[in-house]
This record gives structure tokens, C-alpha cells and sequence, in this order.
């Protein structure tokens, strides 16, 4: 889940000096939180025309966005050089990447256990509680708990095999149709596992069948991943050479080129939760219920992800006289000159929010409890973002940052 700091970040950055892929992490962040307080349908109306659906963007859509960042960031650790495939660069690698998971995320089950779920120190309980501590958490356990970390151990498990992917694909996909070739033999893959699920009695538990599985998401994560030989291949970058576009003409123009997919992914995929799958209405059993949600939200979303990373992210030469934008680091001063980097601060929170708004989430529910379903969800979105950040704020430099002076790199 790319929800965190991940090791070999952006370099690059958007229009405005704003990075780009720290600011998607706080968009689907956002998505998540959304999507769980479930707003109200018809709620939204603009001329006549019922536009509620705009806010039905599923939390699931969000999460396969985090898992193609990070697997591109995992990738672009190795590819970029920071690590090695030697042995003791591999765990510097694990090192560094449970640095950045294990402290919060420990911490988070600890604090909960003993003050939010304390039915899971029972010791019938023990069991469920050994698989959140070993990253086997699928979300489809009895024990009621912050149900949203079964994405941390779908990413754990996946950090287990980013070496011997990057030794896999390093020396064999160099060029166009090779990785290509690789991209739609991994979807066909993974759609062929989709399959098996949906046709069999399998399908009776998504859950743990279908949403959370590393295999299941492989396709996610790898397509990410990808991107990485996609942006070193020869082809693509000579081929910049026969167009007429500059280097500066084609800065102005990344931005938008690059939201285009991530936003007609948000806008199909919002209408179909609102009018395919039903979303929040009473009396619908909830869920995924369509074809097109169980086989095409996936791989689109892996999709439109991977094409905006490798367009904010591809580095064409430069003509003589041109030169590279350069961005500030965030500060508070940086914020006050552009007010559209304070997006980049809750990227950099977004891992403790995503920790922590499930579990607040529950406790004010019943507080903001309201007879009409449109003040209930706004209540509760705005108590449940300005509470998570205060306590990510807290676990961040609490937690996150001392940790985070434990990593080492070549």
C-alpha cells in the first residue's frame, strides 16, 4: 500500500513544483475516507440532474491506486540503483522497508488492542491476532479490528518479492514489445484467477478470494512495477527525438495529460458503484455484484495509474537552453507560496490517517448519528479527517519520523 513514504521516490514534479505521485497517495487517501463514512444517494442534485454519484468513488479503487504506486517505488529502488541483488543490499532493503511499516503499524495494534478491540487479547483470540502481527491479515477474520490493515499485509507480502521480480525482469524486458508482452501476460493471468473465482463457489467470499490475496492484486502491483523498464526503454525515449513538441511545451502540457485517465477512471467507476452496483442503497445487499466490477475495475485502475506515473515521471532529453524545473522542499513557507503543496503534507500523513480513521470512524458514529443521511456524512467525513490527521500528526513524529533515522542506504 503505497500509503506510505516509499523508498526510491518521485523526483519529479508536476505543474506548480507539486509532486505528483505524493499528491495522488493524499487524493485515493481521501477516496478511502469518503467511501467508508458512505454518503447518502440522491443527495447532490445540480440543475435537475442527480450528480451524487461523483462522490461514490469506490474506497477499493483507491486502495489498487496505492498498490501501483508502490509496486512502481519499489521497483524504482532497485532499477535506480539503491539496491543491489546481493545479499546484503536485499536486507537493507527489508530493513529499511519494515522501518517504515513495522513501528506504526505495531504500535497502532498495541494502542488498539488494549483500548479499542479489547476482546482480541482473549485467548480464543490469540490465533486472529498472530495473523495481524505476521502480516497474514485478509480482512475476512471474525475478530473485529481495524479492518483496513489487510492492505499493509497484502503489501508486506509483496515487498517479500520485489528482489526476485527485479532479478526476473531487469535482464529480460528491455525493450517495447517485451514488456508489453509481459504487462498483458500478467493481466490475462490474473484475469484467468478472477475467473476461476467468479465461477466457482469461491465467489461466496470475495474477501478473502478475490480482494485481498496478493495473487489476486499481482497484476496491480506488477503493472506498476513495469513502468520502471517502460521509462528506460530505449524506444520510448529515442522516439522523442522525432517529434516537433519541446521539451517546456511538453511541461505544460504533462499535468493535464497525465490526470486525464486517473480522472475518467474516477468518473466511470463512481457511475457504476452509483447505478450498477447500487452503492448505499437500503435494502441492496452491498458489495460487488457486476462483471464489470469484479473483472474490469482492477485492471483499469492498474491501468490509468501506471499510464499517469510513466507520464509525470518520463524525463525527456532536453534541447540546448532548456532547462529542468526546479522545486523547493516542502516547508511552511513553500505551502504559503503555493497553497497547493499543503497536498503534498497529507501525502506524507496519508499512512497514519489510513491507520487511524477506521477505528475513529466507529467511535463517532454513534455521535454524529443524524436522522438525515446528508448532515450524518457530512459530520462524520469532517470529524473523521480533522481527527485522523491530528492523531497521524502525533504518530508521525512520535513514531514514523524516529524510526524512519534507522534507515540505511548504499
Amino acid at each position: 500500500m503505497a500509503l506510505k513514504d516509499s523508498a526510491g521516490a518521485s523526483q519529479h514534479t508536476g505543474s506548480h513544483g507539486l509532486d505528483a505521485l505524493l499528491s495522488l497517495r493524499a487524493i485515493g487517501c481521501l477516496m478511502v475516507l469518503v467511501a467508508h463514512c458512505q454518503p447518502p444517494r440522491e443527495f447532490f442534485w445540480v440543475l435537475g440532474y442527480d450528480l451524487s454519484w461523483l462522490f461514490f468513488a469506490g474506497g477499493g479503487i483507491a486502495v489498487r491506486i496505492f498498490f501501483v504506486l508502490s509496486g512502481y517505488l519499489m521497483g524504482k529502488a532497485f532499477y535506480t540503483g539503491r539496491y543491489l541483488l546481493n545479499y546484503r543490499s536485499i536486507l537493507e532493503f527489508y530493513r529499511n522497508r519494515l522501518l517504515r511499516i513495522a513501528p506504526l503499524y505495531y504500535f497502532a495494534i498495541l494502542f488498539l488492542a488494549i483500548f479499542v478491540y479489547s476482546q482480541s487479547l482473549a485467548i480464543e483470540n490469540w490465533g486472529y491476532l498472530l495473523r495481524l502481527l505476521t502480516f497474514t491479515y485478509n480482512h475476512s477474520l471474525p475478530l473485529l479490528f481495524n479492518a483496513p490493515l489487510w492492505t499493509l499485509s497484502t503489501e508486506v507480502q509483496f515487498y517479500l518479492v520485489v528482489p526476485f521480480v527485479f532479478a526476473l525482469v531487469q535482464p529480460r524486458l528491455r525493450r517495447l514489445h517485451e514488456i508489453t508482452i509481459a504487462a498483458i501476460a500478467v493481466v490475462v493471468f490474473v484475469s484467468i484467477y478472477r475467473w476461476v473465482i467468479w465461477i466457482t463457489p469461491l465467489k461466496m467470499n470475495l474477501i478473502a478470494y478475490w480482494y485481498t490475496p496478493l495473487i489476486a492484486n499481482l497484476d496491480i502491483f506488477l503493472l506498476g512495477f513495469l513502468v520502471n523498464p517502460l521509462l528506460r526503454c530505449d524506444r520510448v525515449r529515442l522516439g522523442w527525438e522525432s517529434w516537433t513538441l519541446k521539451y517546456n511545451f511538453w511541461k505544460s502540457w504533462q499535468s493535464p495529460i497525465a490526470i486525464a485517465p486517473i480522472a475518467l477512471l474516477y468518473l466511470w467507476t463512481s457511475f457504476h458503484i452509483y447505478y450498477g452496483e447500487l452503492r448505499n442503497l437500503p435494502g441492496h445487499p452491498g458489495g460487488i455484484q457486476t462483471a464489470i466490477a469484479f473483472f474490469l475495475f482492477p485492471t483499469m485502475t492498474a491501468i490509468a495509474t501506471a499510464i499517469f506515473i510513466a507520464i509525470v515521471e518520463f524525463d525527456p532529453p532536453m534541447e540546448a537552453g532548456d532547462r529542468p524545473p526546479k522545486s523547493s522542499q516542502l516547508s511552511v513557507q513553500t505551502c504559503l507560496n503555493n497553497p497547493l503543496r499543503i497536498i503534498e503534507v497529507f501525502g506524507h500523513l496519508s499512512y497514519g490517517i489510513y491507520v487511524w480513521h477506521w477505528p475513529i470512524l466507529a467511535q463517532i458514529t454513534p455521535i454524529f448519528a443524524s436522522d438525515l443521511p446528508l448532515e450524518s456524512f457530512t459530520r462524520k467525513l469532517i470529524a473523521t479527517f480533522l481527527l485522523s490527521t491530528v492523531v497521524a500528526i502525533v504518530t508521525f513524529y512520535l513514531v514514523e519520523r524516529p524510526a524512519a533515522r534507522w534507515k540505511r542506504y548504499r
